[in-house]
């Protein structure tokens, strides 16, 4: 089954110029370079891989394949790099593109990177651990660029190699502990967008623990439309229903009156629900700069994800043991 994960508008900061195609997995500087301006000729598509801890990045070809190596358990951040002839000169460029799980099955693990990319996770090796699983995402260019057919669709391959470490007597990451206790109180807090209160199901929390931003958008998403369907908001007044989303999603504590007189924004949000109603406030909530600080976001999305599906059943195995800690509630 093919899903699309994510729709990137590619807009980070990435490497030096590069006057000719770059070989396969070499390393490249960590420099400034735009998204490719609309039109220009796109002779090359390569695959950006960054060591998040390290910050060392290196180009993998697409086409031919050079299949990217991963451990299981490593993870990495994935962004398409293009050659545009810009000027006469042949630059690195950020491509817009639509990533998508590729065919056959699924060792790895995937969550959105900030906006700007992919964090990619080798879960296991084949089915008896054994290295040289080849696991694929695909991908789409998207905008107007005059790129070849065969180059503006293919798919990246990764290669796991050998476990490290014992499968069979997992450990849990840290990380993973604290990716999933923010996981928690991101579902918890979503539930207010159909007015309940209380914790969230284990299952609630797993879709945000695994797929990060865009899962976050989409239960948001649904909530609302739930809401409404429940008749919620019917009889509230807009200012109280804006109030209490500002409350419950972004941790403020004013009252209507005082945002109504202080912020520009809740003004706006305020008409904005009576004009296109509480799903289109809700999504401009959840998708604003201020949701993504106070949930930190962006720090989430560096979290760790489980390196082998026994890891993931201890997690699940600690977490019901240890039931929410303090962390999972907001200060």
């Amino acid at each position: 089954m093919r899903r699309t994960l994510l729709v990137f508008s590619l807009a980070a900061a990435l490497t030096a110029a590069l006057a000719a195609p770059a070989p396969a997995a070499a390393q490249i500087a960590a420099d400034r370079a735009a998204v490719a301006p609309a039109g220009v000729n796109v002779i090359d598509v390569k695959a950006q891989v960054t060591d998040p801890d390290t910050g060392e990045s290196r180009l993998y070809d697409i086409q031919p394949a050079a299949p990217v190596p991963l451990t299981v358990g490593e993870r990495i951040h994935v962004h398409l790099v293009g050659t545009a002839v810009i000027d006469g000169t042949g630059r690195a460029v950020l491509l817009p593109a639509r990533f998508e799980q590729g065919p056959g099955d699924w060792r790895i693990d995937i969550a959105d990177y900030g906006e700007h990319g992919l964090t990619v996770v080798a879960r296991t090796a084949d089915d008896r651990g054994r290295a040289g699983h080849l696991s694929q995402v695909l991908y789409t260019i998207e905008g107007d660029y005059d790129v070849r057919r065969q180059i503006a669709s293919g798919r990246i391959t990764f290669e796991i190699g050998e476990p490290t470490g014992s499968v069979s007597d997992p450990v849990v990451s840290p990380s993973t502990r604290e990716r999933w206790r923010r996981a928690e109180r991101i579902a918890d807090d979503l539930l207010a967008i159909r007015y309940a209160s209380g914790q969230a199901d284990s299952g609630l929390v797993e879709r945000i623990y695994r797929s990060g931003t865009d899962e976050i958008r989409q239960i948001a998403s649904s909530f609302a439309q739930d809401a409404v369907r429940a008749r919620e908001i019917e009889n509230r007044p807009p200012w109280d229903v804006a109030r209490h989303l500002y409350q419950e999603l972004l941790g403020r504590d004013d009252s209507a009156e005082e945002l109504w007189e202080a912020d520009a924004g809740f003004r706006g949000n305020v008409r904005l629900l009576m004009e296109s109603g509480y799903p289109a406030l809700v999504s401009a909530i959840v998708r604003s700069q201020e949701f993504a600080q106070d949930h930190e976001l962006d720090a989430f999305a560096r979290l760790a994800l489980p390196r082998t599906d026994a890891e993931l059943v201890r997690l699940r195995q600690e977490m019901k043991t240890d039931g929410r800690s303090a962390s999972s509630t907001r200060p």
